[in-house]
């Protein structure tokens, strides 16, 4: 059939229809729709049918045989002449929200009349609609070319004309290889050929592609030879070809090869892109040897025919070139450049200084001291405490020397001795705070150990927020205690403030890990030590201390055992003096930064690259046009039930002051400002708001009416330099006392012990 594209509502109806034409009058019709669906179980998805002039649901509908190749369908049409939409994989779409769970397709379902099924007869006697299209909801949606499957007969008349244990299928980058477990009907009208011919621009990476079949006999490995392409006045070389199924550049830019398996009777697509000179011109010709393992070798003849303007980006424009695909192997961010605002590493002695930071070694390799924004963050230098026998091995230092120093990363070895046992400590910092270490120990004889433990030691007044170790972010608590498990990757922990902070990560063994769990790379045998290791976080005096410990152990002569763990010392970057002018909201009230989250209209997809460059461009531009902001401060009412603990709480509020402070005399109650109140429906209330006759915050607690005048707590402080336009923390605290603190500072307090005690039922903050 043919196939196209239209419009139509997804939710309840699917992305996929079949367009029928019934042409003569008929109590019932018979439908045979040769749809070749790749999805494997096509029987168990409804099928529904609606009259196109109408829009009317057919309830009388049979489904006389549904499988992947066609459908023969029976049903009553209600527009004679005319066409019926047959949807068949109608399902609902995903829940709102930008992480709603996937729609579901609807089970079949029989929606027709008994009577009318029981008066069919022979249903090969009945008139029969036409098909008149399959069409696809947009694009993005549709399966011809490439995921219209060949049927079972066709696939083996091919297989029956050719006896070759394996096919190839050349095919432009233009049509994707999308299946896996079946041959596209393309393949079968075309057929197997060593032949390609494709067209580039100068300076692209032109890609293509060779489906491979394994027909008879699995593929175990396979790989490719490529000859040079030559043209009338130069050659493009062999070296410009690249195969992105067998060789490439990890994440560290670390040469890799792959094998390539197809499974007997399955098809697997080689990816292969040669990059274009930019005075390339006319046609090139060469070949591409493709070499199963174990079976013959099969030359494909390549012709590619150059013209056109040079593409300066290599044909990243424009998405169908497929030209991205080299960025798989590409190394850009693993080099030594250091990113602005960052700023060069720099090494004096012991100490490596970064944007805002300094890490001083000890004679171990690890910190003895780590600043951040001119704050101490350690309260004592960092320790990796071996125990034997009830008490910690002394080591002896041995050699500690930079091995690498460049403007973003400096890497420090440093050697030790103690009875028994050696240790190497490799350390790397970078220009934006990380440093990672790899502490080894090496047992030079039979060794038990009582436990192989970091400590942390960090400054009180630093720590005063923690997240991490299955804690959420928030105030430190007094102890904290953590264990390894695989189905959390939750082994790092952060500690600190705004100014200055520490991130200690412990690394398992392996660097793969979901982002959920640890399956991937295990649990390490160093830190956890089958269970026996974890971390405690404690306090005393003025540090904090952070302690991971992996338990008791045995190492054999010889036995090498490696700890490795992260630092990240924090802030990374100065705070933007303007980030409390940053609101995100509507742009066309308060807001200043609008926030277009994946799966909004204008970036539908969360992947890169974005699709809908000119959605995303007409917002910018729209949001650009607006220019003044609010100036209607208004108020914002809450309901006090479920939102107050009047018994014990706080309220903070960062306020800009938007009004003369200087303005007014006392007993001008005109020039008070209010901030925020609690009202309840007998008139008890709670204020904190700026008061004339103090010239500063005042708070209070009313019983009843305001005629009554029965205030059992009223004080007020004092801000005499204020400024309109300042900015400050104003914080009001209940308890066992009633306080007002001004940007973190006690201002005021009263003997008054939470703040209202009647019911908050119906009443506002």
């Amino acid at each position: 059939p043919k196939y196209g594209l239209a419009s139509w509502p997804e939710k309840g109806l699917g992305n996929h229809r079949a367009v029928l034409r019934v042409g003569q009058p008929a109590n019932a019709v018979r439908a045979h729709i040769e749809w070749r669906r790749r999805d494997p179980h096509p029987e168990a998805k409804d099928i529904r049918l609606y009259d196109a002039a109408t829009g009317e649901r057919i309830p009388n509908v049979v489904r006389l045989d549904v499988n992947r190749e066609f459908a023969d369908l029976v049903f009553q049409p209600k527009t004679v002449p005319g066409e019926v939409y047959v949807y068949y994989v109608p399902y609902d779409p995903p829940g709102t929200g930008p992480f709603g769970e996937g729609g579901s397709y609807f089970p079949p379902e029989d929606t027709s009349d008994p009577a009318w099924r029981q008066g069919l007869g022979d249903w090969r006697q009945l008139p029969q609609a036409e098909v008149v299209e399959i069409q696809a909801r947009g694009e993005f949606h549709r399966m011809d070319p490439m995921e219209v499957i060949a049927t079972k007969d066709e696939t083996q008349a091919l297989l029956a004309a050719n006896p070759s244990e394996y096919l190839l299928f050349p095919e432009d980058r233009r049509y994707p290889i999308r299946m896996f477990e079946d041959l596209p009907y393309r393949w079968i009208e075309r057929g197997p050929t060593a032949d390609f011919r494709g067209e580039a621009q100068p300076g692209e990476y032109y890609a293509l592609q060779i489906g491979v079949f394994a027909v008879r006999k699995p593929i175990d490995e396979l790989t490719l030879r490529f000859s040079d392409l030559k043209g009338d006045a130069r050659t493009i070389p062999a070296s410009a070809f690249t195969c992105i199924n067998l060789t490439g550049a990890d994440w560290l830019g670390r040469p890799i090869t792959k094998t390539f398996p197809v499974g007997q009777g399955k098809v697997r697509p080689l990816w292969i892109g040669v990059q274009v000179p930019p005075d390339a011109k006319g046609a090139y010709t060469g070949a591409i040897t493709v070499q199963p393992k174990g079976q013959p070798a099969t030359d494909v003849d390549l012709t590619l025919t150059v013209d056109g303007p040079v593409l300066a980006d290599s044909g990243d424009a424009d998405l169908w070139r497929m030209s991205r695909l080299r960025w798989l192997n590409s190394t850009m961010g693993i080099d030594e450049e250091v990113i602005p605002p960052f700023t060069p590493l720099q090494v004096k002695g012991s100490a490596v200084r970064c944007l805002n930071r300094e890490v001083v070694f000890g004679s171990l390799g690890l910190p003895e001291r780590i600043v951040s924004n001119r704050l101490s963050v350690l309260a004592a230098p960092m320790e990796l405490v071996i125990e034997s026998g009830g008490e910690p091995l002394p080591f002896k230092p041995d050699a500690s020397r930079v091995t690498k120093a460049t403007d973003a990363n400096v890497e420090r070895v440093t050697t030790a001795q103690a009875a028994g046992l050696s240790l190497t400590v490799v350390s790397h910092m970078e220009f934006d705070g990380c440093v990672t270490f790899a502490a080894t120990l090496r047992a030079e004889r039979d060794i038990s150990l009582d436990d192989i433990g970091l400590r942390v030691p960090l400054s009180r007044d630093i720590a005063q927020y923690m997240m991490g170790f299955g804690k959420r972010g928030g105030y430190r608590p007094g102890e904290w205690h953590w264990k390894w498990d695989i189905d959390k990757a939750n082994h790092m922990v952060w500690l600190g403030n705004a100014d200055a902070g520490l991130q200690l990560k412990l690394i398992p063994d392996s660097d793969a890990w979901q982002v959920s769990d640890l399956r991937e790379s295990g649990l390490p045998a160093s830190w956890c030590n089958g269970g026996r290791g974890g971390a405690d976080m404690t306090e005393s005096g003025n540090q904090v201390l952070l302690q991971a410990y992996s338990g008791p152990r045995t190492l054999k002569a010889g036995e090498d055992m490696t700890f490795r763990f992260r630092l990240l010392i924090t802030p990374f970057k100065p705070i933007d003096p303007q980030h409390w002018n940053w609101r995100y909201g509507d742009v066309n009230g308060d807001g200043t930064v609008l926030h277009i989250h994946q799966s909004a209209p204008q970036n539908p997809y969360i992947n890169y690259p974005f699709l809908t460059v000119p959605e995303l461009k007409a917002t910018m531009d729209s949001v650009k046009t607006i220019r003044g902001r609010r100036t209607d401060y208004g108020a914002l009412t809450y309901p006090a039930e479920g939102n107050l603990n009047p018994a014990q709480g706080a309220l903070h509020v960062w306020a800009r002051v938007c009004f003369d402070p200087a303005a007014g005399g006392a007993r001008q109650s005109q020039f008070n400002q209010a901030l925020f109140s609690l009202n309840l429906p007998n008139q008890d209330s709670l204020g904190f708001y700026w008061n004339i006759d103090d010239r500063g915050m005042r708070t209070y607690v009313r019983r009843g009416a305001p005629e009554r005048n029965q205030y059992p707590i009223l004080f007020g402080t004092h801000q005499p330099d204020w400024r309109e336009g300042q900015r400050h923390l104003l914080t009001l605290s209940w308890g066992d006392q009633l306080a007002i603190y001004i940007d973190g500072k006690l201002a005021g307090a009263g003997p008054f012990k939470g703040t209202v005690t009647s019911p908050l039922t119906n009443g506002t903050l």
